[in-house]
């Protein structure tokens, strides 16, 4: 998620201003969100993936993969950005190579979380309105995991060509924000407006745009749905879409909204701090998922409290009953 408004052509004149968060209190931030996400999102992934039911269920297939996504960006870019908060920012990963994985793992799973969350919020209207363009295995292939399967690797393609081929050299360049390192490629003012359009601004107005539409849609069509079932059904994957998308427009539209604004040169009080600012709290798009994803999926929650219950349960001490004539034998 490499931020990208003050693209310059050299390195000398790519300034940035920092926050006015000390790096302590971003790294007890980031150390206690990441460590509670990660649990969560393990969690969370488990139940999709272990109970069958919901394994196979059509509707949960994005989410899995936004799941499994969400666990490898804590992983792997996260931890890099705490130890930078740790070291007060004073922290350059080396060798290169480290830089390179870095940036890479920060643009490429960020940025594909938000397409594939963009595009389900639009397969979400196929689901609920058009189920019949799902039917049968070619229908559903094309429609359903052609997609997916295109998105995930079309992206991961286009950030190993734009990270790890040499097309300039790579600057040592760290964001001050979070301290993730910049891609020469990101510094050049002609590629990076299309980049931030294309992978930023376009999939997070889509998701904004195509969860206001499915709300009004499914209140102007309640009605005509054949069966009460059949609402219940579909008002869960509803429920689920629409919180997912609330949590994106708290954290993430404000962030590409600025950066929007930025980019078409509209002025805007303090526009740069309230960037940086924006910038830093839609990480919490990636820590606060699990929650609001437990919180949306029917019986995920009931199921959570009857596993501690079970354990709470299992861990007392019943004090056994003894017979009579055991009785008489302790006497």
């Amino acid at each position: 998620m490499i931020e990208t408004n003050d693209t310059v052509s050299d390195e000398s004149s790519y300034t940035e201003v920092d926050l006015a968060i000390s790096y302590q209190t971003r790294f007890w931030l980031f150390l206690i969100s990441d460590i509670l996400s990660f649990l969560f999102t393990c969690f969370v992934l488990f139940h999709f993936l272990f109970v069958q039911r919901l394994r196979q269920s059509i509707n949960n297939h994005t989410t899995i993969v936004l799941l499994v996504l969400n666990i490898i960006y804590e992983l792997t870019d996260l931890p890099l950005i705490i130890h930078y908060y740790r070291l007060d920012g004073l922290w350059q990963p080396t060798p290169i190579i480290l830089s390179k994985f870095w940036s890479f793992f920060d643009s490429y799973i960020y940025t594909t979380q938000i397409i594939i969350f963009a595009w389900s919020t639009v397969e979400r209207h196929i689901l609920i309105f058009h189920d019949r363009w799902l039917a049968g295995k070619t229908k559903r292939f094309l429609f359903h995991y052609f997609p997916l399967i295109l998105l995930l690797f079309c992206y991961l393609i286009y950030y190993t060509m734009l990270i790890f081929y040499p097309f300039c050299d790579y600057l040592n360049y760290q964001l001050l924000v979070n301290g993730v390192p910049v891609a020469c490629i990101y510094l050049n003012s002609t590629f990076a407006p299309y980049d931030l359009i294309i992978n930023q601004i376009i999939p997070t107005f889509i998701i904004v745009i195509s969860s206001l539409g499915l709300l009004i849609r499914v209140i102007l069509k309640k009605r005509s749905l054949r069966r009460v079932i059949e609402w219940k059904k579909q008002r869960k994957l509803i429920i689920q879409t629409l919180s997912i998308s609330i949590l994106y427009a708290c954290f993430q539209f404000p962030w590409t909204l600025f950066q929007f604004c930025d980019l078409i040169h509209l002025s805007v009080d303090n526009g740069r701090n309230a960037l940086k600012y924006t910038y830093f709290f839609s990480y919490y798009v990636t820590f606060l998922f699990p929650f609001v994803l437990c919180a949306s999926v029917p019986g995920l929650w009931k199921r959570t409290t009857r596993i501690f219950r079970a354990q709470r349960l299992n861990g007392t001490v019943v004090p056994e009953r003894l017979q009579p004539n055991e009785l008489n034998q302790t006497k």
